[in-house]
């Protein structure tokens, strides 16, 4: 009987490798899973958002005052962001993907870092 491959952790030391692979994913993604904690049911909720970066590389996205992760980010800033790359074919637990955990902040329309 022949021995299965050795198995390659997934989870990766946060090397200058490791971060630039994420900073790569971050600038490619369009598209991401927020999870954030519901402002009335206190339970765990995910929407998909869309994003984009700043200047600075951090993820940003505009969220209406109607969407519900809207309520709940602002009652309970800690969240987390799941991006992935969309490579199309083949299993989707296999592509590569990144989770930020993260405190979001709101900032105003007349902030520079929009324009």
């Amino acid at each position: 009987m022949t021995e299965a491959p050795a198995r390659r952790d997934p989870m990766q030391v946060a090397d200058a490798e490791a971060r630039a692979q994420a900073r790569g994913l971050l600038q490619r993604a369009t598209f991401a899973a927020l999870s954030y904690t519901d402002a009335e049911t206190k339970t765990p909720a995910i929407s998909r958002i869309a994003f984009g970066l700043d200047p600075e590389g951090r993820p940003l996205t505009f969220i209406s005052a109607l969407a519900q992760h809207h309520a709940g980010l602002r009652a309970f800033a800690d969240c987390a962001l799941m991006v992935a790359d969309d490579v199309g074919k083949g299993d989707p637990l296999t592509h590569p993907r990144l989770m930020l955990r993260a405190r979001a902040e709101f900032v105003a329309q007349a902030d520079p870092v929009l324009r």
